[in-house]
């Protein structure tokens, strides 16, 4: 996320960005808000797992309150198809995000 995202998300202040905002919003969608209801999760889980006993509740409490915000990611999947797509052709079309992508690729910063 930060290698690809937050990258290009602050080239958008330079006169020449690497990629225009709109197709930035197409490839990543809502990944954002993904990641901090997964990073949410992942530390109720560490922690529960850290207290788990015969009388404590192991993951089913965590899980409910989580589930409705769960449909974010219902809008990732539907979305994703047409983010690779996107993805794709920016690749092709923009040489300067092909080298982006190539150089965080060859530096093994994925």
């Amino acid at each position: 996320m930060e290698t690809y995202h937050k990258t290009l998300r602050n080239e958008q202040f330079k006169l020449k960005p690497i990629l225009p905002e709109h197709d930035i919003d197409t490839i990543f969608g809502n990944v954002e808000d993904l990641m901090v209801i997964a990073d949410d999760l992942r530390e109720k889980l560490d922690k529960r797992i850290g207290e788990a006993t015969d009388k404590v509740p192991r993951v089913g409490d965590i899980m409910c309150t989580i589930a409705p915000v769960l449909k974010l990611y219902q809008k990732y999947v539907s979305h994703f198809e047409r983010a690779a797509q996107r993805l794709n052709e920016c690749r092709d079309k923009m040489p300067q995000f092909a080298n982006f992508l190539d150089g965080k690729t060859a530096t093994g910063d994925v």
